[in-house]
């Protein structure tokens, strides 16, 4: 006879499947009978006999069970033994204890089955694990100010704090003895005590908790990225030892659980196989240098470096598979692999698929055939065969754009080259990195040229199973924390020089607040009005497209902010206008903001500055001053806000309103005003056709410069700030660029040479050497005021920049600190001030020399610029010290991050010409303005809150 232990709940059931979650009571125990079972095989265990299970779950053990903001019990094993009780059409309860009652709940038998907990070599001894179970990571998770710490040795000052109970107790005394633990009840008292700074080192399992009320904040002082692993265990549930046969009724109920149905859960709750313990990444092996199969089969390419990346700052470990890219796609919907990792998307994933991150940006040109040299646009290919592929996002909108070519479709590189090679196609449009990776590889480099213009963007994107939403959850988690710089420098290393890389633009995306993200989300598409021929600032070009200098800026803004722009079409300003004051468009470019103008409309901050001109005869000569036009007659564009000033500064001077840019023109042509009154960019545009030879423009000195502002309507001041962020984030070599692409004007000579070369045929040998020596004269000229410019911005350059690093010096940052206070306390954006002071770098100079020392300051120069967007400001403030002005901050957190990186930066190994050295920085930061409202207040306070670093220890930040 066998005594068989039933353990029967005197607890309410709630059906089968059921739960119910309660704190423990004491008069609820469960009763333990001894039933006589005969030892034959006819008599098993049946439900009946068994009835309600009882499960002990720990309040906050997320994600494997705890209790949810609902109160009720929940994880991932919760879910596990709900399915149990499904299968087997039995009842079982959840009851919830602090982690110590867990363990003496089920091993004293009041409760049956414990949910889930690590295996240990001790609780082996009472405790018999059900299958399956999981491969857990153990960590410690530092502060973020721990930056010298690297080891889990450099510990030893710190308390360590832990749960009561908890598995890490036996492994940190035993591996790491030297440290000092110190006991909290639970994992979410272990949280508050971080908080508040009483430990700055705690132990934990891979993810710290989500369901912690506090979990953002402490995910921000304890990043994933400083944790230190110090060992792996399995986890699973578990039931006291006492009773053989209920344990293996029991597991044969789970066994019945299907694999998928077990996979659905741990996709739910972990987002991947468990048990396994790996990601699996599937990619295509064809698209190098993305990503791609080396030689010796080993994964390689950019896209691939990344996900090693994430890899390292996730804490999962990774494995790749290599297949096509289609093919790549279905092992991801048949669950063979967890994620592609790098798929090309229109506005959405492919059908099964959910986009967990946007990985990167690719951009598309156009491969000409040197077979058709000098060609600069891609409709000068009208009628010729093209190359496209199908599946490109940008297939649709090229094809219907360009109707007059011979589209040809592919699906392959390797097809596309052939018929390349074959002459079979005058040209072909690819994502460029690739296209030339491939082209080398078939010795076809120098058969193709590559137009500048158009450009295709692509989105990239990782992609996982549409039921497996906790696995974007992680990759998204994992790839927040990757510091930017690491990124680039991939990117450098992969891919062939480009003026603005993806990463590399990232540097300037601009941060909105959850509430301009959900303002965003509520108005999808923003109309901008624009009027069809103002060139260069903007005007419809040949494809039907607008274009110019206000849509390259709305780019960049809409690239940076997230705003998605439509373009509406007037033929006049004035159009426009109205069309903005009745809400029919939300926003226009090139506005000037008046008393009347602010009082129906909302502004911008300014965008792009243009000296007024007058285009007008050439035989009138150069003006110096508009005063010469008193009692003549000037055309202006009808609702320019100069015209009141005009009228009210020169009321002789007679005003002819036109309604565009083209009547100014005639009207000057004619005869039938003196003058043209318009912005620099314009009438530049204009000077460019042949038969503007007679005409010549003159600098309006009376008048400020015009600054270019976009009008928004009165209702969306979100849309006002949104865009001012995204201007800010402009940077001037951004503007410079633009400049270079839409400016063709040149300095003017007051000669023709294509009229003075016809005069001089005409006239005669004689006359044509007296136009040459006065052309030679004028070329002279140009060539000593290019002269004295050049001086000019070199002699500018060293009044405000360090001569040894380049940086800004103390007058260019006095400038930018003002200036960005003035732009600050409009916008009520913070900014911070920090003062850095190396650590460690007198001995340098001691021991090596001031020549040494001066290498090591260039290098740490170029560290400082890697750790900055481009909008913020690094600056010598003399000898070993340096200041970085950070603009549009949302939190003092994002000040931290960058001190953090700056501290990294400058731990790293110097490699000089005298030997390789070691240092380390201390920063004070202020931030405007709580800590000053001027820029001697914010850089004395920012220099005090450094020395405080110093006395204590160095190699570290602090805030006011």
């Amino acid at each position: 006879m066998y005594i068989i232990f039933w353990l029967l709940a005197v607890l309410s059931g709630v059906g089968a499947g059921g739960v119910l979650a309660k704190e423990p009571v004491q008069t609820q125990a469960v009763v333990s009978q001894a039933v006589n079972v005969s030892p034959s095989a006819s008599q098993p265990l049946t439900i009946e006999q068994l009835g309600p299970v009882t499960v002990a779950i720990n309040k906050t053990s997320y994600p494997y069970h705890f209790i949810n903001r609902q109160g009720l019990p929940d994880g991932l094993t919760v879910d596990l033994w709900r399915l149990w009780a499904e299968k087997l059409g039995t009842e079982v309860e959840f009851s919830a204890f602090n982690w110590d009652e867990t363990l003496e709940k089920v091993s004293s038998g009041d409760i049956t089955i414990h949910a889930g907990m690590a295996q240990l070599s001790e609780r082996e001894k009472a405790f018999t694990y059900f299958s399956p179970n999981y491969l857990i990571a153990n960590h410690l998770y530092l502060h973020r100010d721990l930056t010298e710490v690297s080891t889990i040795e450099q510990l030893t000052p710190f308390a360590v704090g832990v749960v009561k109970g908890s598995l890490h107790i036996d492994s940190l005394q035993n591996k790491y003895p030297q440290l000092v633990l110190k006991h909290y009840g639970s994992r979410h008292q272990l949280y508050d005590a971080a908080l508040k700074g009483e430990v700055r080192v705690f132990a934990g399992i891979e993810n710290l908790s989500k369901n912690y009320p506090g979990y953002a904040r402490l995910t921000a002082m304890f990043p994933p990225y400083k944790r230190l692993s110090y060992d792996h265990k399995r986890y699973g549930s578990v039931m006291a030892k006492n009773n053989p046969l209920l344990f293996s009724f029991i597991q044969q109920g789970l066994n019945q659980i299907m694999p998928q149905e077990l996979a659905q859960i741990e996709r739910k709750w972990l987002g991947m196989n468990k048990q396994k313990g790996v990601v699996s990444l599937a990619f295509s092996a064809l698209l190098p240098p993305y990503m791609a199969v080396s030689p010796s089969g080993k994964p390689q390419g950019l896209f691939i470096d990344v996900w090693r990346l994430w890899s390292q700052y996730s804490g999962h470990k990774v494995e790749f598979i290599a297949d096509e890219m289609q093919g790549a796609i279905a092992k991801v919907k048949q669950h063979q692999a967890d994620v592609h990792i790098a798929y090309p998307v229109n506005s959405q994933a492919p059908e099964g698929l959910l986009s967990a991150w946007p990985l990167y940006r690719v951009k598309s040109q156009v491969y000409v055939s040197n077979s058709l040299p000098g060609l600069k646009k891609l409709q000068d290919l009208a009628g010729k065969r093209v190359g496209i592929f199908k599946t490109a996002p940008y297939h649709s909108q090229v094809v219907e754009n360009y109707p007059d070519l011979k589209w040809q479709y592919y699906t392959s590189h390797s097809e596309m080259i052939n018929d390349g090679e074959a002459g079979l196609l005058d040209a072909m449009i690819s994502e460029v990195e690739n296209m030339r990776v491939k082209l080398v590889q078939a010795n076809l480099q120098s058969s193709f040229y590559l137009l500048d213009k158009p450009v295709f963007e692509s989105q990239i994107a990782s992609l996982v199973s549409s039921d497996n939403e906790k696995l974007v959850e992680i990759i998204r988690d994992g790839f927040t924390h990757i510091p930017l710089n690491e990124l680039i420098a991939l990117e450098k290393k992969w891919l062939s020089q480009q003026k603005y890389p993806y990463f590399e633009q990232l540097k300037y995306q601009v941060k909105l607040s959850q509430q301009e993200q959900e303002w965003l989300a509520q108005h999808p598409v923003v109309k901008v009005g624009m009027v069809k021929k103002w060139p260069p600032m903007e005007f419809v070009d040949k494809q039907g497209q607008f274009t110019g200098i206000n849509r390259a800026v709305l780019d960049l803004i809409s690239e940076r902010a997230g705003v998605n722009f439509d373009y509406v079409a007037f033929d006049n300003w004035q159009l426009l206008y109205q069309a903005l004051l009745d809400n029919k468009v939300d926003m226009v470019a090139s506005a000037k903001p008046s008393e009347q103008r602010k009082a129906q409309l909302l502004f911008s901050q300014s965008y792009w500055q243009m000296p007024w001109v007058i285009l007008h005869p050439r035989h009138i000569g150069k003006q110096s001053s508009i005063r010469y036009f008193v009692g003549k007659e000037l055309a202006i564009v009808k609702g320019y806000q100069l015209i009141a000033r005009l009228k009210k500064d020169y009321p002789h001077i007679r005003l002819r309103l036109v309604d565009t840019v083209e009547e100014g023109l005639a009207a000057v042509q004619q005869g039938l005003v003196d003058g043209f009154i318009e912005t620099i960019a314009a009438t530049s545009e204009l000077l460019k056709r042949e038969s503007m030879v007679t005409l010549m423009i003159s600098v309006v000195e009376e008048h400020n410069m015009e600054n270019s502002h976009l009008a928004i309507r009165k209702d969306w001041p979100q849309l006002q700030e949104i865009v001012n962020k995204g201007i800010a984030s402009i940077s001037e070599d951004k503007i410079q660029d633009i400049y270079d692409l839409w400016f063709g004007i040149e300095i003017d000579t007051g000669f023709d040479k294509n009229v003075v070369m016809r005069v001089a045929a005409q006239a005669g040998f004689i006359i044509f050497i007296i136009i040459l020596v006065i052309m030679l004269w004028n070329r002279r000229l140009q060539v000593e005021i290019s002269r004295s410019k050049a001086l000019k911005i070199q002699m500018n350059h060293m009044a405000t920049h360090d001569e040894l690093t380049g940086l800004a010096n103390r007058v260019l940052l006095k400038e930018q600190i003002n200036s960005a206070i003035a732009f600050h306390q409009r916008q009520q954006l913070e900014m911070a001030v920090l003062f850095i002071d190396l650590d460690g770098f007198k001995s340098v100079n001691d021991n090596y020399g001031h020549d040494v020392g001066d290498e090591l300051l260039v290098q740490l120069a170029q560290r400082l610029l890697l750790c900055v967007r481009k909008s913020d400001t690094v600056a010598r403030f003399g000898g070993d010290e340096f200041v970085l002005v950070l603009t549009g901050l949302h939190h003092k957190s994002e000040a931290a991050f960058i001190a953090d990186k700056v501290i990294h930066q400058a731990q790293m190994p110097f490699t000089l010409s005298a030997a390789t050295v070691n240092i380390g920085c201390s920063i004070g930061i202020a931030v405007y303005p709580d800590d000053g409202g001027t820029e001697p207040e914010l850089i004395k306070t920012a220099d005090t809150l450094m020395y405080q670093v110093k006395g204590k220890g160095k190699n570290h930040y602090s805030f006011a």
